[in-house]
């Protein structure tokens, strides 16, 4: 992986043909962005792009969907083999052949992670700044109010300037 200093954004084409990879390897993710990209815009959100940004491995995968919670647990509970559970964003997907969050809303609480890829259309949301932001190495919040009543906030930040040595 290519740390994102070297990337050119210009061209964004590397960087969705790392996120499309790492959603293709794992057949969950994949057969879910299939499933509900027929009915709604499903984007890849969360660790995968931010990592792939910072040059890491990507470990866990999140779609982002404005589809009904009602139709999406409905599609993940006809899949054959699915553990579909509740979570407090959406759903989560278990398959013996990989797991996937599916979110209902993209509150992050950070720049960082709030950048999707939508792998059907090949567009980048990044309408916070998110790739500005961690080229500059920098962790920014993305909502004061948010942030002001996140309590477990302060400690995703403390995290996320450990793990990624951000200012």
């Amino acid at each position: 992986f290519q740390p994102v200093a070297s990337w050119n954004f210009s061209d964004v084409d590397p960087f969705f043909e790392e996120v499309k990879y790492f959603v293709d390897e794992n057949y969950a993710a994949s057969l879910v962005c299939e499933l509900l990209g027929q009915y709604a815009d499903v984007y890849v959100v969360g660790e995968v792009p931010r990592n792939i940004l910072l040059g890491k491995v990507p470990k866990e995968i999140e779609l982002y969907t404005k589809l009904d919670g009602e139709i999406v647990q409905s599609i993940l509970e006809g899949i054959q083999g699915a553990e579909v559970r509740k979570t407090s964003s959406g759903f989560n997907l278990r398959l013996k052949e990989g797991t996937v969050d599916v979110l209902l809303s993209n509150n992050k609480i950070f720049t960082l992670d709030n950048i999707g890829v939508n792998l059907m259309t090949g567009e980048v949301d990044d309408r916070s700044g998110s790739i500005r932001d961690i080229q500059e190495g920098i962790l920014r919040h993305i909502d004061d109010k948010d942030f002001r009543n996140n309590p477990s906030g302060m400690l995703h930040a403390l995290k996320a300037f450990s793990d990624h040595q951000l200012s």
